[in-house]
């Protein structure tokens, strides 16, 4: 995957988080890591992440030789 479309999840997953009760910095929760990241398999509704990835851009890709 190319290192900017990468980033840009991480950015919409980081905000998706920001929405939920688990960022609140009074909050203890084993969905927090070592370094303060909130880390959940998915912030969205199942739904909502199957409509994200149920067809992919081939080309935020790159060849697998790069």
């Amino acid at each position: 995957m190319r290192q900017e479309v990468c980033d840009a999840y991480n950015a919409r997953l980081d905000a998706a988080h920001e929405q939920m009760i688990w960022t609140h910095p009074g909050m203890t929760t084993y969905y927090r890591n070592a370094a303060g990241r909130v880390v959940t398999t998915t912030p969205w509704r199942l739904v909502d992440y199957w409509h994200m990835t149920r067809r992919p851009d081939t080309a935020d890709f790159r060849p697998a030789d790069q």
